[in-house]
């Protein structure tokens, strides 16, 4: 938010610009003992989509970009704090910490492939609104869009039966 309200007032002056907007395939779908870093990556969905549709009119082009797992230090001990399981009703769970240290270092995107995606896309005339990064989150999206025109399809008339009557 810091870095946008400073760059927006440059960009709308200037009539152009490119935002790159970081989410995850965790802002695509939550995952159990993730939860905060889901919110924030959802927020980040929003937040981005929402303001793609103010700012295209000053010629700012906006990009979600939702990457899957790179092999970044993000889930070294270094970059991550796990908070100590507290709640009795969890502690049948793997400890969030055991559940993703044997991810680290295994992950299947290269973070130089990215970077180099990232300029690339930068440098585009007409950039995606929308860019899955990984193949990783490339499933992630099929599965969650299956879900969610079954769940829409299944509820549809529950999901009709709040609009007023036609008569109103």
């Amino acid at each position: 938010m810091h870095v946008l309200r400073a760059v927006l007032p440059v960009m709308r002056r200037q009539r152009s610009g490119t935002i790159l907007n970081i989410s995850s395939g965790g802002g695509i779908q939550g995952f159990a003992q993730s939860t905060a870093y889901g919110a924030t990556k959802f927020a980040v969905e929003g937040l981005t989509l929402a303001l793609a549709q103010e700012v295209e009119q000053f010629g700012i082009r906006t990009v979600l970009v939702e990457p899957g797992m790179f092999r970044t230090e993000l889930l070294s001990d270094a970059s991550v704090r796990y908070a100590a399981p507290s709640i009795d009703d969890y502690s049948h769970l793997t400890p969030a910490r055991d559940a993703w240290a044997p991810v680290s270092g295994t992950q299947a995107g290269d973070p130089a492939k990215f970077g180099d995606v990232m300029v690339q896309v930068a440098g585009m005339a007409e950039p995606p609104r929308i860019l899955a990064v990984g193949k990783d989150v490339l499933g992630i999206i099929e599965t969650m869009t299956a879900e969610r025109r079954e769940q829409a399809a299944k509820f549809a008339q529950l999901s009709g039966s709040t609009d007023f009557d036609a008569a109103h």
